[in-house]
C-alpha cells in the first residue's frame, strides 16, 4: 500500500498490481474542523474532542449518514450533540441486546448438551 496525500481511497493501477492509496490520518482538532465542514454545529470543540477521543470519528461517521442528502451534501443546523446522543442511545441498545442475547445462548447451549449428554449415555 502506497500512503499519500490523497483525500479519498482510489484505486491506481500499476503494471498489472492494483495499489491502494490511503488517507492520512487526522488530529482530533482536524476531525473536529471535517464535521464543521459538513455542517454540523459544535457548541464546544474540547467537548467534541474528547467524545471523539472515546468513540472514534471512523465508527461516528457511520451517524452522520442519516443526515446525508442525495447529492451527498449534510441537512444544515444539525447539532452534534445530537449524533451524541444517537450515538450513545445505539450503544445502551446494543448493551441491552447482547445481555439477553447472551442468555438465550447459554439457555441453548446447556439444553443442547443436557439432550446430547443423555444420548450418549
Amino acid at each position: 500500500m502506497v500512503n499519500t496525500s490523497e483525500t479519498k481511497n482510489e484505486k491506481l493501477q500499476n503494471n498489472e498490481a492494483t495499489v491502494q492509496v490511503m488517507k492520512q490520518p487526522k488530529t482530533f482538532a482536524q476531525q473536529v474542523e471535517i464535521i464543521k465542514e459538513k455542517g454540523f454545529i459544535i457548541d464546544n470543540d474540547t467537548e467534541c474532542i474528547g467524545f471523539l477521543k472515546q468513540a472514534n470519528y471512523y465508527r461516528l461517521s457511520a451517524y452522520f449518514l442519516p443526515f446525508r442528502k442525495k447529492d451527498g451534501t449534510y441537512f444544515s443546523n444539525i447539532n452534534f450533540h445530537r449524533i451524541q446522543r444517537i450515538y450513545e442511545f445505539d450503544s445502551r441498545l446494543r448493551g441491552v441486546l447482547f445481555n439477553y442475547i447472551e442468555k438465550v445462548e447459554l439457555y441453548l447451549r446447556t439444553q443442547l448438551a443436557y439432550y446430547l449428554s443423555l444420548i450418549h449415555i
